[in-house]
């Protein structure tokens, strides 16, 4: 099994002195169902491992992603100008996952609709979510929808049918006999948090359904468990892109063959340690139909795809496409044994197909298709401007970590 790379993570933090922190209340707590029976299925786009939903704002369609790691729901600052939405009059600032600061505002938004499901007042905070279109180039991001939002249903998230249904009662969501049920450690914090054990070492992790890594800990983890029983690890570098911008980010990946959550049993995962509020997304979550029970505190893992022992089988280099200045570049330092590649040296061919002159559409046609096949290739030849002539470069698909 090859890793699922992470290439895009949402977090989103309110930072503000007392008197906005009591307006995010407000915020987070204002807002109804308009139905009072309802159960909807609808489908999402699984784009780059995040969930994009179609919602309805006055009778018109915007692209939100579903992310269970942010508090509110946010709105970008250019679809804000064309709503009928109610200004809070209230100011402060966001924080994204990479601790990058905005202003934002928060508002009342009227009129959403999910599918054929009514919602009426909810609150949201508005803020430029332009710098996530640096990796998300082909694909619109008008909004969020947060936990002030996720936590008025119960939802099912069948990643395999890429269908999303919720309601306004679990048991209309046929969770299975067999479903794993993980608790919540705080029932009374925004945030579903759940105790993951590895290697003996607690930490508490964040359910962050806009994350598209895996298990991921913090640094202080990963020396607790070094403590005990140093871990065979690999040292990578990579872009780390957040809703304000991107910041280069260490992580360290190791095999875990078994570990804990809220004191379930779980086997051979690979975890990555980074410098991050610790959290598991969605390449840890879609293989299981997750279901999302706020007001219980409860999730529910069913229906698990059948997992082959992980393999860290990787290129030296990842490839990343970079929106904002039209290009092919490396976005990702798998093994540092090629110095002529370092993060953002500019790719001019793969396999002898010129890449450096596309347009935006060009680039965003081309990496649709191509990213995949050349992601599952053996072998792959590059070509970069080294101090000014154009070099080819070998890359070798490689087992970096060994198995278990």
């Amino acid at each position: 099994m090859r890793t699922k790379l992470t290439i895009l993570l949402f977090s989103f933090f309110i930072i503000s002195c007392h008197p906005v922190r009591k307006a995010q209340v407000a915020t987070f707590t204002q807002g109804q169902v308009v139905q009072k029976n309802y159960t909807e299925e609808i489908a999402f786009d699984y784009y780059h491992s995040i969930i994009f939903l179609t919602v309805e704002i006055d009778k018109k369609n915007y692209s939100f992603v579903f992310d269970t790691g942010n508090s509110l729901t946010v709105l970008d600052d250019d679809v804000y100008s064309e709503l009928m939405s109610k200004d809070n009059e209230v100011y402060g600032k966001t924080t994204d996952v990479n601790n990058d600061k905005r202003a934002t505002q928060y508002i009342s938004m009227k009129n959403m609709q999910l599918g054929k499901v009514e919602f009426d007042n909810f609150g949201a905070q508005v803020t430029d979510l332009s710098a996530l279109s640096v990796v998300l180039g082909c694909r619109q991001i008008d909004g969020i929808l947060g936990m002030n939002f996720i936590k008025k249903s119960k939802w099912q998230i069948d990643f395999k049918n890429k269908k999303i249904r919720f309601s306004d009662d679990l048991s209309k969501l046929s969770v299975g006999e067999k479903a794993i049920s993980l608790n919540v450690v705080d029932k009374k914090q925004v945030f579903m948090n759940f105790e993951l054990m590895l290697n003996g070492v607690s930490e508490v992790y964040l359910l962050d359904s806009a994350s598209n890594g895996g298990i991921q800990g913090s640094l202080a983890a990963k020396d607790k468990i070094n403590a005990k029983e140093e871990l065979k690890e690999l040292q990578t570098e990579s872009f780390s892109t957040g809703a304000f911008g991107t910041k280069i980010n260490k992580a360290y990946y190791t095999i875990m063959p078994s570990f804990q959550i809220d004191g379930v049993g779980f086997k051979n995962e690979i975890v990555q340690f980074v410098d991050q509020k610790a959290k598991f997304g969605t390449a840890f979550l879609d293989d299981y139909l997750l279901t999302i029970d706020y007001d219980s505190g409860m999730i529910y893992l069913d229906d698990p795809s059948k997992k082959a022992n992980p393999v860290v089988n990787q290129f030296e280099i990842s490839f990343r496409a970079n929106y904002e200045d039209v290009s092919l570049e490396v976005g990702k330092i798998w093994e540092a044994s090629i110095p002529e590649l370092t993060l953002g040296t500019k790719i001019i061919k793969i396999n002898n197909v010129d890449v450096s002159n596309f347009d935006r559409a060009e680039l965003c046609a081309y990496w649709e298709i191509e990213a995949n096949k050349i992601q599952n290739m053996d072998q792959v030849t590059v070509q970069i401007n080294h101090n000014g002539t154009p070099k080819n470069i070998e890359l070798s698909r490689k087992n970096l970590l060994g198995e278990i």
